[in-house]
C-alpha cells in the first residue's frame, strides 16, 4: 500500500484529499503544519504539500532530503511567485487551486508508478533516473547527465577498471567533438560531491584507470 503525506495548513483543503485518497487504497497522513521532525524516521511515497509563505526553496531541499520521494506542491494564487524557488529546490510536480478530485488522482497515480520504475540499485547505491542523483550513505547527491552515467556505468561493473577512453565511448557519441581530458574533470568533480557525505566511490587503479569503490559505498 503506497504511502502519501499531506502536509499544510489549510484544515479544510487536507480533509477533502485525504476522503479522495482513501478509497483508491492509499495509506495517508495528514500534518497540520510544516514542522515533520517527528517523521524523518517514516517512508512515504509522495507528498502533497502546500507552499509554506518564507523561505520555499529551503522548506522543499529539506523535505526532500529527508524523505526522499515526489512531492507535488499545491499552488494558490499568491503562491506563483514561488514557484522558481520550489523548482530551484527539486519540485517538478504542481497542482493548482481549485484542486479537481480527477486531476489529483491522476497526477498521484501516475507519480507513485513512476517512482516505482525509476529506481534502480547497483552495488549498494541507489540511482534515480529521472532527476540524474544517486543516493550513498542514505544521502541524495545531485549529479550533471554524464556525472550521473560515470557512476552508473562503473556501479554496474563494479568487478571492472574502465580507462578513460572506454568511460568517453560509454557517455559521448561516436560523432561527439569532446576531449577525453573532459572525462577526469568529471571524475573530479563526482568525487568532490561525494566527499561531502564522506564517501569517494570512485578507485584510481594506476596505469590502468577507474574502478567503482563497492566497498566505500557500504
Amino acid at each position: 500500500m503506497e504511502k502519501i503525506l499531506i502536509v499544510g495548513e489549510d484544515l479544510d483543503l487536507e480533509k477533502e484529499m485525504y476522503t479522495w485518497l482513501i478509497p483508491d487504497g492509499y495509506e495517508v497522513e495528514v500534518l497540520r503544519s510544516y514542522e515533520y521532525d517527528h517523521l524523518k524516521k517514516k517512508k512515504f511515497d509522495l507528498i502533497l504539500s502546500e507552499i509554506p509563505e518564507e523561505g520555499a526553496d529551503i522548506y522543499y531541499k529539506d523535505l526532500i532530503n529527508t524523505f526522499d520521494c515526489k512531492i507535488i506542491a499545491i499552488v494558490r494564487e499568491e503562491d506563483v511567485d514561488e514557484l522558481q524557488e520550489c523548482g530551484d529546490a527539486g519540485v517538478r510536480d504542481y497542482i493548482f487551486m481549485p484542486i479537481r478530485k480527477k486531476e489529483l488522482l491522476t497526477k498521484v497515480k501516475w507519480l507513485v508508478q513512476k517512482n516505482s520504475c525509476q529506481v534502480e540499485n547497483y552495488s549498494g547505491v541507489l540511482f534515480s533516473n529521472q532527476e540524474y542523483k544517486v543516493c550513498i550513505n542514505n544521502k541524495w547527491i545531485y549529479m550533471t547527465r554524464n556525472e550521473y552515467r560515470i557512476c552508473k556505468t562503473l556501479a554496474k561493473n563494479s568487478e571492472q577498471t574502465f580507462t578513460k577512453d572506454h568511460i568517453y565511448d560509454f557517455i559521448y557519441d561516436l560523432e561527439k567533438d569532446t576531449q577525453i581530458e573532459t572525462i577526469t574533470e568529471y571524475i573530479y568533480s563526482i568525487r568532490k560531491k561525494c566527499k561531502e557525505v564522506a564517501v569517494n566511490p570512485i578507485e584510481t587503479i594506476w596505469g590502468l584507470g577507474y574502478r567503482w569503490n563497492y566497498e566505500e559505498c557500504m
